[in-house]
């Protein structure tokens, strides 16, 4: 379905329309800071780091010295600044990848996301307009912003590590619909890589899936219900922190086949203007250490799917706060559950899957009828409570379940977005999936006919994620497109307007004056009078 855009809306439901400020922001060392000026490619935090760093760390690149692109001096309408590679200190053990941290760039944390943006191309514009623009490579892989700030990336961006702790990367384009397949090698997992190999702690764990945006990045994939996960360790499927006996377990070597089919979407129409598929974009620019990026605040967790958390015994237990005895001649205050409004529905994609391979081998559909990436609807009759202009409610076109990775204690693992797979899926995986150890419940959601680049008919029933990449800059560009007819349509209505303003200022003056003119003739005329 092509996207759809109103873009006269800027506010949500019930709220005017208001133009967002165009002014671009500068930052400094961190995008929670304040105003500044661009920063030098320094990081003091290295040279602490190294300080407190005992002296027997069992690896340490050789050179500390940061890989650093030439500083353009014009903004790039096309292509964003490659990100400074820093060789890393982290205890790892070997491996044939090398690893390092990037700097000059934001990350996406504190419920703020941050998206490579330029001038726009278009010439003899009459004000400043921004357009969301690639950032190298330019291809599918693991997002520079979009992931935790622990994870070590090698410079391709295909492949990641991290030292402790459960820490997750995204993929830098989601899919929203279609059947959709890609790869991950899990280079060093289960439980390979601990001390007794020269790492740190019970060895490295890897787990692969599919995410929202809502997911947080610091916490294994499966964590809450904006992911979905197929684990190392057992082989379980993992949601909302609860395993389910699904597939075989995996460690270093295997090859896991991601395979995602999501239904259409449907558009939403131009009556319901409360209906969150509908898109709204709500961005500034800023620049952050040479490059701008469009600011905008991240969705956050509804408080329906983080009840989906709770302990299934304490959810079913509903707590009422007791009345309290009112004071004489008051109103007693109403019990807590009056005051709360109550729970929305949490809409499914009816027909969705999501299927695991190992090696080749198709272990079955792990998830069906996944909930739904939008936000949810607001109540009826309630107004939402803005904290920032930019706080949005509706779809802002880049939503929808992008491919993740989350690596523990040195886990490596790399994305293959295709076209070429180590294990390739047969043409038709649905009917590979009937036969399967978990076949599916529901039907399978056909692929329209496609032709190859040669113009012979495409019999395969998915795509290989890499064609995603291009699709979804021409999605993002469409869009750009009606934002900068948008932009100049308002600021011609602001011209008009303020013309018109000076124009009936001036009348009035004019107004005035002639007045006075008349005021002061009669009574210069008066005085002559009286002199004769």
């Amino acid at each position: 379905m092509a996207l759809t855009y109103d873009a006269q809306d800027t506010s949500d439901a019930e709220s005017d329309t208001q133009p967002l400020e165009q002014a671009i922001e500068e930052r400094g060392d961190s995008p929670e800071a304040g105003t500044g000026v661009d920063t030098p490619d320094r990081d003091d935090s290295e040279a602490e780091r190294d300080r407190r760093r005992p002296s027997n760390a069992l690896k340490r690149p050789h050179s500390s010295t940061p890989r650093s692109p030439a500083v353009s001096q014009v903004d790039s309408t096309t292509v964003a600044l490659t990100p400074v590679f820093q060789a890393h200190t982290a205890l790892l053990p070997d491996s044939p990848f090398e690893f390092f941290t990037t700097r000059n760039h934001p990350t996406n944390k504190i419920n703020y996301r941050y998206t490579p943006c330029g001038p726009s191309a278009t010439p003899a514009l009459p004000l400043a307009i921004h357009r969301v623009i690639e950032s190298p490579p330019q291809c599918v892989r693991f997002s520079w912003e979009d992931r935790s700030s622990f994870v070590l990336v090698t410079e391709d961006a295909k492949t990641i590590t991290a030292e402790k702790g459960w820490r997750a990367a995204r993929a830098n384009v989601p899919v929203r619909e279609g059947n959709w397949y890609w790869e991950v090698k899990v280079d060093r997992g289960g439980g390979d890589g601990g001390r007794e190999s020269g790492g740190v702690g019970e060895g490295g764990w890897a787990r692969v899936g599919v995410a929202r945006r809502e997911a947080p990045l610091n916490a294994p994939v499966g964590f809450d219900g904006h992911s979905y996960c197929y684990r190392d360790r057992s082989g379980d499927a993992v949601t909302l922190s609860r395993p389910k006996p699904y597939g075989k377990p995996y460690g270093s070597g295997s090859v896991i086949g991601i395979y995602i089919s999501l239904p259409r979407r449907e558009s939403p129409g131009e009556t319901d203007r409360r209906n969150p598929a509908r898109i709204v974009r709500k961005r500034v620019p800023i620049r952050y250490k040479g490059q701008l990026y469009f600011e905008s605040l991240e969705y956050t967790p509804s408080k329906e799917m983080e009840d989906l958390n709770a302990d299934p015994a304490n959810r079913a237990k509903i707590v009422v706060e007791e009345k309290k005895a009112a004071a004489p001649g008051t109103k007693a205050r109403p019990p807590v559950a009056d005051l709360t409004p109550p729970p929305r529905p949490l809409p499914r994609l009816e027909q969705a899957k999501i299927a695991f391979f190992l090696d080749g081998v198709c272990q079955g559909v792990a998830y069906e009828n996944i909930y739904d990436f939008l936000p949810l609807r607001l109540h009826p009759g309630q107004r939402k409570k803005e904290k920032d202009v930019r706080e949005n409610w509706h779809d802002d076109g880049f939503m929808g379940y992008f491919p993740i990775v989350s690596v523990f204690g040195g886990a490596i693992a790399t994305l293959n977005p295709g076209p070429e797979f180590a294990f390739p899926p047969p043409a038709d995986i649905e009917g590979v999936l009937v036969a399967s150890p978990h076949p599916p419940t529901t039907e399978a959601l056909v692929e329209p006919s496609r032709k190859r680049d040669d113009g012979t008919p495409d019999e395969r029933t998915w795509r290989p994620l890499c064609e995603r990449y291009a699709e979804s800059f021409v999605e993002q560009a469409a869009l750009d497109d009606v934002d900068e007819r948008e932009s100049i349509r308002v600021w011609v209505a602001a011209q008009e307007e303020e013309a018109a303003s000076r124009a009936k200022a001036a009348l009035a003056n004019g107004a005035s004056a002639a007045k006075k003119g008349k005021l002061v003739a009669s009574s210069g005329t008066a005085k002559t009078t009286m002199n004769e």
